[in-house]
């Protein structure tokens, strides 16, 4: 009997069941629990994207990158003329029923125009090295003046890391780290702002100014602190129920999470991330052909990336950015873009030489 759709059980089940707990944590969130029914709706149109693009063939995306990428610019520049300012930013678009994040999209179009370019190369020059920055670079100056320069280093460091991974003349990755050592002391003097000096302080002694720049990373540790082993309980922490962690149901819901299901629960969280990761290393290692690894790797850092930040952001072993939560972190722009590159990554996944586990 044919096959109606290929799932790769391992890769769809820790991103599903992350973003069920999160609904159930928006759901105790006091004068916020209506968020959790948006969730869910996202969820369910996330699966039906991920279901429709399981049955397109990855590489058709290669041939189509240049109007994706063209597309993408567009929104970027549409959502610095209209863009709808939250929390100091100009970010989203809104289309009346959904405030529309052209960044979020905007990853998954720069990892298959970055992997379509470099792969096929066959030599990089420096005419080749150039042309490759210039895909790079205008989608992370335009995100950086939004400003969201927490998404604009996402797009840098993603695509320093595609070019690496490519293997083609890697002495010019070399000279890029290397001049952004060099560069890095005048980045700070001339090009940040002042709120992002303070973050980058805060950053060194989260005690510097608990009460002004360093409040919201101290009130997450704290509520990552109280959560102990066990947690106190859905809808039971003090400093998410009485709204002392700021941003609680986006940029801080690992510590709603943790102050509510403590180390146990943390354990979990993080359990179900490292199924997902490994099962996108297996997807990318088992693909047919080289431009299929590059992408699964390159989705895959998109996705690790923004893991580490945010997490490390809670407890305060990282500058705060706006980089969300994947699948826990609330936000249609975004959950709809990851179960868009989820359902790349099954039909990469299904294509592949062999499966090692969870096809159903």
């Amino acid at each position: 009997m044919r096959k109606v759709i290929f799932i790769d059980f391992w890769l769809l089940l820790p991103p599903v069941i992350l973003t069920i707990y999160s609904a159930i944590l928006l759901a105790t969130l006091s004068g916020e629990k209506y968020l959790a029914y948006y969730q869910v709706l996202f969820l369910l149109l996330g699966l039906l994207l991920f279901y429709l693009l399981s049955r397109v063939n990855y590489k058709t995306y290669f041939s189509i990158w240049p109007y994706l990428y063209g597309i993408g610019i567009f929104f970027l520049l549409l959502v610095l003329v209209l863009g709808v300012n939250k929390f100091g930013s100009a970010r989203w678009i809104n289309l009346g029923f959904f405030n529309f994040q052209p960044s979020e999209i905007f990853k998954f179009i720069l990892v298959v125009s970055l992997v379509e370019y470099i792969t096929s190369r066959v030599k990089v020059g420096w005419k080749e090295f150039i042309t490759y920055l210039a895909i790079l670079l205008p989608p992370v100056i335009l995100v950086a003046v939004e400003p969201d320069l927490g998404t604009a280093l996402l797009y840098l460091v993603t695509g320093l890391v595609i070019y690496f991974f490519a293997g083609k003349n890697r002495k010019f990755f070399y000279g890029i780290l290397l001049s952004a050592l060099v560069l890095m002391p005048l980045a700070y003097q001339f090009l940040l702002q002042p709120y992002q000096k303070e973050r980058l302080t805060v950053f060194l002694n989260p005690k510097a100014d608990v009460l002004g720049s360093g409040y919201n990373v101290w009130q997450s540790m704290i509520a990552i602190g109280s959560g102990g082993i066990n947690g106190r309980g859905l809808g039971h922490g003090t400093q998410s129920q009485l709204q002392f962690l700021p941003v609680r149901y986006a940029d801080f819901i690992y510590a709603v999470s943790s102050e509510a299901a403590g180390f146990i629960g943390s354990m979990m969280v993080l359990s179900l991330y490292f199924v997902f990761f490994s099962r996108i290393v297996i997807v990318a290692n088992n693909s047919e052909d080289e431009k299929g690894y590059i992408l699964g790797l390159g989705f895959l850092f998109i996705f690790f990336l923004q893991v580490v930040v945010n997490i490390g952001m809670n407890m305060g072993s990282m500058p705060i950015t706006g980089l969300p939560l994947i699948f826990l972190s609330y936000g249609g722009s975004s959950l709809l873009t990851s179960f868009i590159i989820l359902g790349v990554l099954n039909n990469l996944s299904r294509r592949g030489k062999k499966v090692s586990f969870g096809d159903v």
